[in-house]
């Protein structure tokens, strides 16, 4: 993907405005058995969640933990299920092969994939500090949207 790279920039994320509501970022990462994973020409679009897009999550979270209580899992399970409903919410956009991210065949991606979209919302949201961007001013929103 060409222009704008994220503040990931040594990571396998890369692009697009984390300032913006939508948020557009190309992925590729090498798996160690050698499987890649690559958006070439098609993009993942995660979108800041409102209210009733976060109750969604919640929702999706439930549906994945197959109606069992948090506690019947460990910790590790438990928040790649939390990462795993949150990413089927915010990612309106994504390649053929991140269609189910439970079909996934590793975990690092979904880590890889959480921490952008979770770091795109704490830009949007204005609690991350975004160079030459007024984010964190307590104006809410996200900073400015200069061009």
């Amino acid at each position: 993907m060409k222009g704008t790279t994220s503040t990931n920039d040594s990571g396998p994320c890369t692009g697009g405005d984390k300032t913006k509501r939508d948020h557009t970022f190309s992925y590729r990462w090498k798996a160690p058995n050698g499987e890649v994973y690559d958006t070439r020409d098609e993009a993942f679009t995660s979108r800041y969640l409102n209210n009733g897009r976060e109750m969604e999550v919640s929702r999706r979270a439930a549906h994945l933990r197959g109606g069992q209580p948090v506690e019947a899992f460990t910790v590790d399970r438990h928040m790649f299920i939390e990462w795993t409903a949150y990413l089927d919410v915010a990612l309106v956009e994504r390649p053929k092969w991140a269609k189910d991210l439970g079909d996934l065949d590793h975990d690092e991606v979904i880590t890889h994939l959480y921490e952008e979209v979770a770091d795109h919302r704490a830009t949007f949201r204005g609690s991350k500090k975004v160079e030459g961007v007024g984010a964190g001013d307590g104006q809410g929103g996200g900073g400015s949207e200069e061009s």
